[in-house]
């Protein structure tokens, strides 16, 4: 194949696809996290507490922003890594693929026409005169043994 191997470029795409699904599911963690302590800081804000456990909280929630922001940046990166992946070697293998199937089932198509007009000779000629004449027979050989020696 022109365009590689369409199992290895399945496989690394499977690959980065997983990545992708362990980043988000990471990603989806963290956001529950900090979901929760977001609820947890407005809660405390609500209830006055000391400076303190707010700032404590506010530096928690602070850091599970930044965890999303590079969690997101990096479901961005994979994701861009899969699509690149997709657009520069699966398709053109799938493509080439395709063009392969349409050109077996030419041949195919080209064989089977081939035999069909053989036989249709063979049957009509039989048919027509009862025996086969010699120029007949001899041509309906020659296409025969064409076709044999084809496979």
């Amino acid at each position: 194949m022109i365009a590689g191997s369409h199992s290895s470029t399945l496989d690394r795409l499977y690959a980065w696809e997983r990545k992708l699904y362990d980043e988000v599911k990471a990603s989806e963690s963290i956001r529950k996290d900090y979901d929760r302590k977001c609820h947890q800081l407005r809660h405390q804000f609500a209830k006055d507490q000391g400076t303190q456990v707010i700032d404590k909280t506010r530096a928690v929630v602070k850091d599970l922003h930044s965890r999303i922001t590079v969690a997101i940046y990096s479901v961005d990166s994979i994701s861009k890594r899969i699509e690149k992946m997709r657009d520069e070697e699966l398709y053109p293998q799938l493509l080439e693929l395709t063009e392969g199937l349409v050109r077996m089932w030419k041949a195919m198509l080209e064989c089977h026409h081939a035999q069909y007009i053989t036989i249709s000779l063979a049957y009509h000629s039989r048919n027509t005169t009862g025996t086969m004449q010699g120029d007949v027979r001899r041509e309906i050989m020659a296409r025969l043994l064409e076709e044999i020696e084809l496979f």
